[in-house]
C-alpha cells in the first residue's frame, strides 16, 4: 500500500512539473510506463549528455528503486500483493531476530510534509546529533523537512517542528556542547535556532541558495558555530544568532581536529574548475591553507569531470588520521564515486585507499556510492556516513 502511494505521488509530481524535459523523463509520465524502455532512454540520454544531478534524476532514482522488484516479463510495473508483502516482511523480521541482529525500527514512523500535513512518504533521516552534555537527548532531521527529538537515547521520538515551514529536508542539526537546550537545524534555505530544547524555534539565516551541508559547534565553546553550505562557509560567534562568511566557495564539510580545537579541516569546491579542495586552518579559522592537487590530493583534468560533494572522517585513536570521501566523477563511468582518500599527517599528504581513482570497479575496487552493482546512478550523501 505504501509503495503504491509513493508511486502515485511520484507520477503526480511528474505530470505537474515536466515541460521540455529529456525523453526518458517524458516517458515516465505516460499512463503505463515501461520500465525497461525508460531505462534504455535514460542510458542513451546520458551517453550523449553530461550527467547533472537534478530533481528529475532524483525522481527517476526513487521511482526506479520503488518499482525494481515488481516488473513483469514485459517490463511493466506489476502491483504487488499486499498480503504477500506483509507476510514476507514478517518472515524477514523473524529471521533477523533469530540471527541475533540487534537492529529494529525506533522511529519516527509518522511523517509530515512541508505543509504540516501527515502523509505516507518515506522518512529518510538526513541528520542526527546527540547532546554532548546529556547524551540521552537527541535530535534528528528528516527529508520531508521535520525535526524530531528523543529524550531516551533514541528509543522514542516526537516531532518538534510541526508549526514550522522548513523549506525542505533538514540537512544538518547540532546541539551545543555545554547546553542541551541550544539546538541548531539547517535546511536548503534556513538556519533555525532553539534555546529551549526544540519547544520553539527562531530563524537566524534565510538564503535561497544555502543548501546546508554541516553544522558544527566548537568542542568547548557554545558561542562558536560553523555552517558548511553551497553558499560558502559561515561562522557564528554568538551561538548561531548571527552569521558571517569565512570562505566564499561551496563548502561540503567541516571538522575540528580531535585533539586540537585550533585546527579545522574543510572540503570545498574549486570554483570554475569542477574539482575539490582540502582546506586546513591552525588558528581557529582565521586563516586557511589549501590543497588542490598536490601531495596526493585529488584533482582531475578530464573535460567531463563532475563533483557532487565530500565528507571528512576522523579517528579518536589517531588524531592525525583524516579520511576524505569524495563524491563525483573524475571521468565518465565513475558513477559518483571518486574515492576514499587517507592522510596520516593531519591533511598534508594523501593517498587513495584502494589504489585508484574512480572506476573501473570490481569486487576488489568497489564503488561505494551506489546501492549495488548494476546501478547507473549514485547515492551521494546517502552512502556517506
Amino acid at each position: 500500500m505504501r509503495l503504491s502511494v509513493l508511486l502515485l505521488f511520484l507520477m503526480t509530481v511528474l505530470q505537474l512539473t515536466a515541460q521540455n524535459q529529456a525523453p526518458w523523463f517524458i516517458e515516465m509520465q505516460t499512463k503505463r510506463p515501461n520500465v525497461w524502455r525508460i531505462d534504455s532512454l535514460y542510458h542513451s540520454y546520458y551517453k550523449s549528455n553530461n550527467f547533472v544531478k537534478t530533481y528529475e534524476t532524483q525522481t527517476y532514482k526513487r521511482w526506479r528503486r520503488a518499482v525494481g522488484h515488481y516488473i513483469d516479463n514485459d517490463g511493466f510495473y506489476q502491483e504487488p500483493d499486499v498480503a504477500a508483502l506483509l507476510a514476507q516482511y514478517k518472515d524477514q523480521n523473524s529471521a533477523t531476530q533469530r540471527s541475533g541482529n540487534p537492529w529494529k525500527l525506533l522511529g519516527p514512523q509518522q511523517v509530515w510534509n512541508q505543509n504540516n500535513q501527515r502523509h505516507n512518504d518515506q522518512v529518510n533521516v538526513y541528520s542526527i546529533a546527540a547532546a554532548p552534555s546529556q547524551p540521552d537527548i537527541m535530535f534528528a532531521g528528516t527529508e520531508p523537512g521535520e525535526i524530531y527529538k528523543s529524550s531516551d537515547a533514541g528509543l522514542s521520538w516526537s516531532c518538534v517542528s510541526e508549526s514550522l515551514n522548513t523549506f525542505g529536508g533538514i540537512e544538518a542539526v547540532a546541539v551545543a556542547p555545554g547546553n542541551a537546550n541550544l539546538v541548531l537545524a539547517a535546511s536548503h534555505r534556513l538556519v533555525l535556532r532553539s534555546t529551549d530544547g526544540g519547544q520553539s524555534w527562531s530563524e537566524t539565516l534565510n538564503i535561497g541558495s544555502l543548501n546546508s551541508r554541516e553544522l558544527l559547534f566548537h568542542p568547548t565553546d557554545d558561542n562558536i558555530v560553523w555552517l558548511a553550505s553551497d553558499n560558502g562557509l559561515y561562522q557564528s560567534l554568538d551561538g548561531g544568532v548571527s552569521w558571517s562568511i569565512v570562505l566564499s566557495q561551496p563548502t561540503w564539510d567541516i571538522k575540528y581536529k580531535l585533539n586540537d580545537p585550533q585546527t579545522l579541516y574543510a572540503i570545498t569546491t574549486v570554483v570554475g574548475q569542477k574539482n575539490l579542495a582540502f582546506h586546513k586552518s591552525v588558528d581557529s579559522g582565521l586563516s586557511w591553507s589549501i590543497n588542490t592537487g598536490t601531495d596526493g590530493w585529488y584533482s582531475s583534468s578530464h573535460p567531463q569531470r563532475e563533483i557532487f560533494g565530500g565528507r571528512i572522517g576522523l579517528s579518536p585513536a589517531d588524531p592525525d588520521l583524516v579520511y576524505a570521501y569524495l563524491i563525483g566523477d573524475s571521468k565518465p563511468g565513475d558513477i559518483g564515486y571518486i574515492g576514499l582518500f587517507r592522510s596520516d599527517d593531519a591533511g598534508q599528504n594523501w593517498a587513495v585507499t584502494n589504489g585508484q581513482i574512480g572506476g573501473p570497479f570490481s569486487p576488489q575496487t568497489p564503488n561505494l556510492a551506489y546501492g549495488w552493482p548494476g546501478w547507473d546512478y549514485h547515492q551521494g550523501y546517502y552512502n556517506c556516513a
